[in-house]
C-alpha cells in the first residue's frame, strides 16, 4: 500500500510508473484536488487516473476506470493500469 500525498500538477505519469514499479494494489491519496477560497479555485494536485470513462494515456501506458463509487467523506476509485502495445506493420 502507497499512502502519499497527491502529486503537483504533471507528475500523474511518474505516479503511474511507481504504482507499476512497486506492484501497489492500494493507494491511499490524502489530498484534497482543489482549494476552494471566497475568490478562486485553487488546484492542488494532479488526477493522475481518469475523470470520466476515457481511458488516460501515460506513453504506452493506459489508466482506465472499473469502477468507482462515491460518498460524502471519501472516493474509491478501483483502476486497470496496462501496457498498451502497438504493433506497426513493415509492409
Amino acid at each position: 500500500m502507497l499512502q502519499c500525498v497527491a502529486p503537483p500538477i504533471s507528475d500523474g505519469a511518474l505516479v503511474i510508473l511507481v504504482i507499476i514499479t512497486m506492484k501497489l494494489t492500494v493507494i491511499v491519496s490524502l489530498t484534497v484536488m482543489v482549494a476552494h477560497n471566497c475568490v478562486m479555485l485553487k488546484i492542488k494536485c494532479d488526477q493522475y487516473w481518469p475523470a470520466d470513462s476515457e481511458p488516460l494515456f501515460y506513453g504506452d501506458l493506459q489508466v482506465q476506470i472499473l469502477n468507482e463509487t462515491i460518498s460524502t467523506d471519501w472516493h474509491i476509485t478501483e483502476m486497470l493500469i496496462s501496457l498498451v502495445c502497438v504493433y506497426q506493420s513493415t509492409n
